[in-house]
């Protein structure tokens, strides 16, 4: 189990590729989706530049809060994918995507942040 710092630094570099990905490649990430099932490409966008904040933040802050505030910003996320999945059936699977993923780090975060050193930067 990967847990402390190294766990808070695969957490940000998580964040931080997701929101690369999204920010740079949002055609490809639509393709990927299928055809008529894709948010549109700002949308799809400002999810990618809120991941790579959250992954710079989580990188440079390497404490519980960051991680709490993380893992919370992760779940109203996963909720919210849960209401367009029911609301909006031409972007479900969009949203079903999404709203994994976000859970997935939400547990992660909220798992790291209890860790004794939890990815807190040794003092110089």
């Amino acid at each position: 189990m990967i847990s402390g710092a190294r766990g808070t630094a695969l957490l940000a570099g998580t964040y931080c590729v997701q929101g690369a990905i999204l920010l740079l490649l949002p055609g490809r990430v639509g393709d990927a989706l299928g055809a008529g099932t894709a948010p549109p490409r700002w949308l799809i966008r400002l999810l990618g530049a809120r991941l790579l904040g959250q992954g710079l933040l989580t990188g440079l802050r390497r404490n519980p809060l960051v991680l709490r505030l993380g893992s919370g910003t992760d779940l109203a996320h996963a909720i919210s994918m849960a209401g367009v999945a029911a609301l909006a059936p031409n972007y479900r699977r969009a949203a079903i995507a999404s709203a994994t993923g976000a859970v997935g780090t939400a547990v992660a975060g909220a798992a790291l942040a209890r860790c004794p050193q939890s990815g807190a930067l040794p003092r110089r």
